[in-house]
């Protein structure tokens, strides 16, 4: 039970991340967003080049990212959840939120039929609160306060529509419950 009521507050988009010292989720997507301005493209000879736009990242880096920060948040906070007597070990207090890099295949193939740019936007918003969430843990001690601190940053993310997540939730986490 405690695991699927984790689980549910995993679709409520939690949290995600990545090693550290290595790039962040947030810092890949932003680099597979190819931003900033637009480069020249080769061209045939003779003729003018061709000017590349900005190109978007796709729906497998998005969910990749977002449950890579989410994976990055649960690792920055089972070591205090631990000290607080939360859960005997850090590796049941992972168990509990689940693996989640273990399901970034199945979660795409689950979200594809509701891509929309309202989903990308929303995957991308939230990976960003994840990742600085889970730097923010990582920066302060276990004290309540600290941690609350990291938790009550501002989430300019609106509001996110759960029912795009139901599939997930059934595909992925139901179906690989024991």
């Amino acid at each position: 039970m405690v695991r699927v009521v984790c689980c549910m507050l995993w679709l409520g988009l939690l949290a995600c991340g990545s090693e550290s010292g290595s790039m962040s989720a947030a810092e890949a997507v932003e680099q597979a967003d190819a931003g900033g301005p637009p480069q020249p493209a080769p061209a045939d000879a003779g003729s003018a080049p061709v000017m590349r736009t900005r190109v978007e990242a796709d729906l497998d880096t998005l969910v990749a990212a977002f449950l890579t920060e989410y994976a990055h948040e649960v690792s920055a906070t089972c070591p205090c959840r631990v000290q607080q007597q939360l859960f005997p070990s850090v590796q049941e207090c992972e168990w509990q939120f689940g693996n989640p890099r273990s399901l970034i295949d199945c979660a795409t193939r689950s979200l594809a039929p509701s891509d929309s740019p309202e989903l990308r936007a929303s995957l991308r918003c939230n990976l960003e609160v994840y990742a600085r969430r889970a730097s923010c843990l990582e920066m302060h001690s276990c004290e309540p306060e600290d941690m609350n601190a990291c938790y009550s940053q501002a989430d300019d993310c609106g509001a996110v529509n759960g029912e795009a997540f139901t599939p997930v939730f059934y595909n992925c986490v139901m179906n690989a419950q024991p």
